[in-house]
This record gives C-alpha cells, sequence and structure tokens, in this order.
C-alpha cells in the first residue's frame, strides 16, 4: 500500500513539474524587464545610479562683460539721494545734502570697445543740493541743475552694471545761474526684475545711493 502511494506522488509530481517550471520562467522574465526599465529611466549605462539634481543646477549670475551683448537695455529712471563726502579725508562733508533724479536712454545697443560686453546711453534729469555753512549764523544754500549727458556702461553679469558718466547743465541759484558740469562712476545691482539698486560717486564729492527702476 505505502508502495502504491509512493508511486502516486513521484507521478503527480513529474506531471506538475513542466507547468511549475514555466511558471518560474514567466516570473523571471516579468522581474528582468522591471529592473531593465528602472535601469533606463533613474540609471546611467551599466546601472549606476545618476544625480538627478545634477541636471538642475542653477547657473547663478555669470560673468557676461566679454559676451556678445544680447542681453537687454531696457530705459531706466534713477532717483538717488546725495551726501557731501570728501574723499581727501574720507569723511563726509561739505554740509550739504541733495537729490537727483534721471532718465536713462539707450542709445547705442554696443558700445566701443570690441570684445566687451559694453553699451552707451543718453541721460535727461536734475541735481538738486542744499548746503549750509557757518557756525553763529547758519546760512542755507538751495541750487539745482538741469542737466543732460551720457553714460557708457559695462554689463559685468545679468545683475551688476558699472558705468562712467559725464552732465552738463545750467546750475540756478542765490547768485543767478552758470554753466556746471560733473563726471561720475558708479554701479546698478539688478535686485529684482523690477528694481535695481545703484552707488554714484561723482566730481562734486557727493555719494549718491539710491534706486534704478527700468521701464
Amino acid at each position: 500500500m505505502s508502495s502504491k502511494i509512493l508511486a502516486f506522488a513521484l507521478i503527480t509530481a513529474f506531471w506538475a513539474l513542466p507547468a511549475e517550471a514555466q511558471l518560474w520562467e514567466e516570473e523571471a522574465s516579468e522581474t528582468k524587464s522591471s529592473d531593465a526599465g528602472d535601469a533606463g529611466v533613474a540609471d546611467a549605462p551599466g546601472g549606476v545610479p545618476e544625480d538627478a539634481s545634477a541636471n538642475n543646477t542653477s547657473a547663478g549670475d555669470p560673468v557676461i562683460i566679454k559676451g556678445d551683448g544680447t542681453n537687454p537695455r531696457p530705459n531706466r529712471l534713477d532717483l538717488a539721494g546725495a551726501f557731501g563726502y570728501s574723499p581727501y579725508y574720507g569723511t563726509f562733508s561739505g554740509n550739504a545734502l541733495g537729490f537727483s533724479f534721471w532718465a536713462v536712454l539707450p542709445s547705442l545697443q554696443k558700445g566701443f570697445l570690441p570684445g566687451l560686453n559694453d553699451s552707451f546711453s543718453l541721460e535727461a534729469g536734475l541735481y538738486s543740493e542744499w548746503a549750509w555753512s557757518g557756525i553763529s549764523v547758519i546760512r542755507h544754500y538751495f541750487t539745482f541743475m538741469p542737466a543732460v549727458g551720457g553714460r557708457w556702461n559695462f554689463h559685468l553679469t545679468e545683475q551688476w552694471t558699472l558705468h562712467a558718466a559725464a552732465r552738463f547743465g545750467v546750475q540756478f541759484g542765490e547768485a543767478g545761474f552758470w554753466p556746471g558740469g560733473t563726471g561720475a562712476l558708479g554701479a546698478t545691482w539688478q535686485l529684482t526684475p523690477e528694481m535695481g539698486l545703484r552707488a554714484e560717486m561723482d566730481t562734486r564729492n557727493f555719494v549718491n545711493l539710491g534706486v534704478s527702476f527700468p521701464y
């Protein structure tokens, strides 16, 4: 009896073996295809995982001073407060405060130096100045000067621009009016697309700090 049961079990196992083998082969094949698909999406050739963040690295604010000059040159409105400053002593002096505004109109998309990302703009605006002097008797002076001029821009990066400017006008004050002019060196940092911060030192011994709006 036991030999009959053993023979029946062997026959049953032998008959079921091909079906089980086929099932194992199908499962192995599905696992392989799934692994290959995953490697193609997330891994580099050879199955080595790639750092997905490498493709999203920000370029920051690259230097473009040697570029082709294709970055935007919008019209700008510059507003600044001015403080008397002595470069000889390195201190604020002159008992003077001022204010200026400039409409900046791009004139030459490409400036004068080949190989540099420069441009040239025309300016029109106003200097105003309030000064005081004396010890026992304080005297106050107010002058203003409408002026026009030119600004040579050097575009270091998308956000940083250096400039040199020359402006000429007629100055009005208590003593009447007379021709006037000034030169300046400055920089603008484009803080947001809608607003920049600017700093400038001019030959009137004024430090000008303010904002710049593209329009």
